[in-house]
């Protein structure tokens, strides 16, 4: 089972579109054999987050366990 938890969906808040890049991240995963993957970004963004994003994420694509940390 290979598995991805060390990803960064805000980096710097260098991204225009997280929610688009989040399905990027999960495409990717699927095209590599990734199975479940996870992503924590650094604090001081979490009032950037859209948590409610990661779980329709993980909706449309039920193949791939989507976490968050």
């Amino acid at each position: 089972m290979l598995v991805d938890y060390h990803l960064h969906l805000l980096g710097h808040l260098d991204v225009e579109n997280p929610g688009e890049r989040l399905h990027d991240f999960i495409k990717s995963a699927i095209a590599r054999g990734i199975s479940e993957i996870g992503f924590a970004d650094h604090d001081r963004y979490v009032d950037h987050s859209d948590f409610s994003a990661f779980s329709r994420a993980q909706r449309a694509f039920p193949q791939v366990g989507v976490r968050t940390g």
